[in-house]
């Protein structure tokens, strides 16, 4: 039996920090909830309006910051067989989030709208009847905002049979199943994000992935063909009335590679990399330099074969 406990950070990146900072505007027709109802005229620049907001990096970002454990067993029954199963659980606050909070959540009503009053900048204070100036820009810079939770296990299986004297075969599977992933709401409430397409959440966390591999070495060979799988997920909607619920297909890919030792000190390899040459899955998710595919859920290279030489000095 093994277990552990720990606490981690990971520190913003360079492009967390310092990408150019950029200004746009929100949407037509955007309302400020605090000085819109108290504005007896109607003012458009209050009530109707496209207030300008800012982008980019955030030198300001704290790193994120972990607590994790794990519990977990490994039983070999025999030389040939070995099972591990390990439990963890992860929780990480102050999550860097790219773009920071959406402009209709700091907006969406008075409670948002001072409870986010740091991302609202606002001019000196007239004579509207809330007391607060106008608003003259909304941040929307990355930011460090709520926390992350994540349970699940990590499985090994792996079998050495006796295939005879000078051979080697190990079959080998190594999995994670996501029990429960959750990101925490502006209200403090959690969603799941697990095989749910969200934008700006880092990315699909499929519930099941897994590595399968056969490798048979005889005397200076050695062949290897592997087995890449990540389960369906559930797509973002798209925008066509009425939005019809889709999944995104599962992913699987193929390796293979050879390689010879027979020479001496030299060892040469040659292998493919997604041998069916199988594409991506079609997403809806958008926000990406490649539209119609997760960059963060499939690789987007198709097959390429690769080879290796290795000489050891001795």
């Amino acid at each position: 039996m093994r277990g552990s406990y720990g606490s981690g950070f990971r520190a913003p990146s360079l492009t967390d920090l310092y990408t150019a900072q950029a200004t746009s505007v929100t949407a037509n027709g955007t309302r400020d909830p605090i000085r819109c109802p108290n504005v007896t005229t109607g003012a458009p620049a209050d009530c109707n309006n496209q207030f300008p907001t800012i982008t980019g990096g955030n030198p300001d970002l704290k790193p994120e910051r972990s607590r994790s454990g794990t519990l977990g067993i490994v039983f070999e029954p025999n030389r040939a067989v070995s099972l591990g199963v390990d439990a963890f659980w992860i929780t990480i606050k102050d999550s860097i989030v790219i773009g920071g909070l959406a402009t209709n959540v700091i907006l969406a009503n008075v409670a948002n709208a001072t409870q986010f009053a740091s991302f609202i900048h606002r001019g000196a204070p007239d004579s509207n009847a809330s007391g607060v100036g106008p608003i003259i820009g909304i941040v929307q810079t990355t930011s460090n905002l709520f926390k992350v939770k994540a349970t699940g296990y990590d499985v090994n299986f792996a079998v050495r049979p006796d295939i005879g004297a000078g051979q080697k075969l190990l079959l080998r599977l190594d999995g994670t199943y996501i029990w429960k992933s959750l990101r925490q709401n502006f209200d403090g409430s959690y969603t799941s994000n697990a095989d749910n397409a969200i934008n700006a959440a880092g990315g699909v966390i499929p519930i099941w992935r897994h590595v399968a591999s056969a490798q048979f070495d005889r005397g200076p060979w050695m062949l290897a063909v592997q087995q890449n799988f990540q389960n369906s997920y559930n797509d973002q909607n798209n925008n066509i009335s009425p939005a019809v619920p889709r999944q995104v297909g599962a992913y699987e890919t193929f390796d293979a590679q050879a390689r010879y030792s027979g020479f001496r000190n030299l060892q040469l390899s040659l292998g493919v990399k997604n041998l069916t040459d199988h594409n991506p899955p079609y997403t809806n998710a958008g926000g990406q330099f490649i539209a119609g595919y997760d960059v963060t859920y499939a690789d987007v290279r198709g097959r390429f074969v690769y080879g290796n030489v290795k000489y050891t000095f001795k």
